[in-house]
C-alpha cells in the first residue's frame, strides 16, 4: 500500500493528514493548547472533508494525552468579535462531517466540550483507557453546545444525559463505552495498530472487529452510580425539582452532584436544562441551530459571565469563586433563559440540508 503524508497549501500545520487509496487520517496538532480547536483547525478540517468525501475518514490526535480540550475559548474573549463567525465555523464543520458514510474518531485522553461534539458527529466513536470526557461548559458560563442538546438526550439512558448536561462531570472511557457516548472501547497499547489496518483497508468495522474489546463493568464509576443517576435525574419540568431530589439525598455521591451544579454558572445550567428538554424532540440539524443561538447569547450578546470566567480562569489565571449574574439559579427568569435559547438578535445559523 502506497501511503502519503500530505499537508496541502491550504490546511494549516496545526492539522496533520495522512493519506492512503482507501482512508484520511487527520490529526489534531497543537499541542501547547492540548489541541483546542480554533479557526485555523476547523476550516483545514473542513477542507478535507469536502476533499474526501467518499473515502473513510479517521479522526486523531498527534498528542496521545488529549484528543481535544474543547474550542479556543480564551481567544473569542480576546477577539469577541469573532464569536459569530468561530461558532458558525465550528457548527458547520461537524454538521460536514455528520453526512459523511465512514467516519471514526480516536477519543484518547482529554475528549472535552466541541472536541466532543465532532466526535458525536461521527458514525464510530473509539474511547480508550486514558478518556477523560466532559462537557463542562456551565463551568465558563457557556452551556453544553456543539450538538450537546441532541447526543446527550438520545443516549439510551437519558438520565445519564442529563446528569452530564447539568454537572459536566468526567467520565472515563470505560463509563463512555456502557453510556454508549461510544460505540467501542480499544485499549492506548492498540491504537497504533488500530488506525494502521484502517488506513490499509478503509473497513472500519471490520479493523475494530480486530482490536476493540468490552472493558470490564465492574470498574465503571458511572455504572456504580447509576441507580442514583437515574433517581435524580428521571424525567422533570424544572432544576429546581432535579435540585429537591438532590437535598433529599444525603449520600456521598448526592453531596458531589450538588456541589458540581451548585458552582456553575446559574444562568447557563438553566439555559442547559432547557436546552435538554428541548432537545429531546428535535432533530440533529434544529439542535445545532439552537446552539448557535445560544453560543452567540452568552459568548457575544450577553457575554459578561462567559468573559468573566475565561478572563480570570485561563488568561489570568486565578483561582477562587467567579461571580455570576445572576448569582442563584432563583434569581434566573424565564424571560432571561428564553432569550439565550431563541437570540432574538441574531445573528442565526441555517445548516443546508
Amino acid at each position: 500500500m502506497e501511503r502519503l503524508s500530505v499537508l496541502y497549501r491550504q490546511i494549516s500545520p496545526l492539522v496533520l493528514c495522512e493519506q492512503s487509496e482507501k482512508a484520511v487520517a487527520i490529526k489534531i496538532n497543537r499541542p501547547k493548547a492540548l489541541n483546542a480547536f480554533n479557526y485555523e483547525i476547523l476550516s483545514s478540517i473542513t477542507i478535507l472533508l469536502q476533499q474526501n468525501p467518499q473515502k473513510t475518514i479517521l479522526f486523531a490526535s498527534t498528542l496521545p494525552k488529549s484528543y481535544c480540550a474543547g474550542g479556543d475559548v480564551s481567544a473569542t474573549v480576546e477577539n469577541d468579535l469573532m464569536v459569530p463567525e468561530f461558532y458558525r465555523t465550528e457548527l458547520t464543520t461537524f454538521y460536514i462531517a455528520s453526512k459523511l458514510p465512514k467516519t471514526i474518531v480516536i477519543m484518547q485522553g482529554f475528549a472535552i466540550g466541541a472536541g466532543n461534539g465532532l466526535a458525536m458527529a461521527c458514525k464510530y466513536r473509539v474511547s480508550t483507557n486514558t478518556t477523560k470526557f466532559s462537557m463542562p461548559e456551565n463551568s465558563i458560563g457557556l452551556a453544553p453546545d456543539t450538538g450537546a442538546s441532541y447526543f446527550l438526550t438520545h443516549l439510551p439512558n437519558k438520565a445519564v444525559g442529563l446528569y452530564l448536561m447539568l454537572t459536566g462531570a468526567t467520565l472515563s472511557g470505560n463509563d463512555c463505552y456502557w453510556a454508549r457516548i461510544t460505540t467501542h472501547y480499544v485499549t492506548d497499547d492498540k491504537i497504533q495498530a488500530l488506525t494502521q489496518e484502517i488506513m490499509k483497508t478503509g473497513d472500519i468495522k471490520a479493523s475494530l472487529d480486530m482490536f476493540a474489546t468490552v472493558p470490564h463493568n465492574n470498574e465503571s464509576k458511572l455504572l456504580r452510580n447509576l441507580p442514583e443517576i437515574e433517581e435524580i435525574f428521571a424525567p422533570a419540568n424544572s432544576l429546581e425539582t432535579i435540585l429537591q431530589r438532590l437535598a433529599a439525598k444525603d449520600t456521598e455521591f448526592s453531596k458531589k452532584v450538588m456541589e458540581q451544579i451548585c458552582k456553575n454558572c446559574p444562568l447557563s445550567v438553566k439555559v442547559a436544562f432547557k436546552s435538554f428538554q428541548l432537545g429531546l424532540n428535535k432533530t440533529y440539524k434544529q439542535c445545532m441551530e439552537q446552539d448557535y443561538n445560544i453560543e452567540v447569547q452568552l459568548c457575544f450578546r450577553r457575554s459578561y459571565n462567559y468573559t468573566t470566567a475565561i478572563t480570570r480562569r485561563f488568561i489570568k489565571k486565578e483561582k477562587g469563586e467567579i461571580p455570576w449574574y445572576p448569582s442563584t439559579f432563583t434569581q434566573v427568569t424565564d424571560e432571561m433563559v428564553n432569550v439565550v435559547i431563541e437570540n432574538p438578535e441574531g445573528p442565526k445559523l441555517a445548516l443546508a440540508d
